[in-house]
């Protein structure tokens, strides 16, 4: 989100946004814990780090991904909902 309005691709109250995450209770915002780093060794079928990161974060905890990107979905690492 801060990249996009960074482009200025689209206008985004960046403070705005970080506000509202902070305060919702559907949002948990955690640490990149170094172990989660290590782990990345293990998703090399996600070439893109960002997305391996997200994937691994997503195996760590669990939880679903609500994506279509192609290369997360085809690597079936975690499941993925869109």
């Amino acid at each position: 989100m801060i990249w996009i309005g960074q482009k200025g691709r689209v206008y985004v109250d960046i403070d705005d946004v970080i506000r509202r995450l902070q305060i919702s209770a559907q949002v948990e915002i955690r640490p990149l814990e170094f172990s989660r780093v290590l782990d990345l060794r293990r998703y090399t079928a996600v070439t893109k780090m960002h997305d391996r990161l997200i994937v691994a974060e997503g195996a760590a905890q669990g939880a679903s991904l609500i994506t279509s990107d192609e290369e997360i979905t085809t690597a079936s690492l975690v499941s993925c909902v869109w």
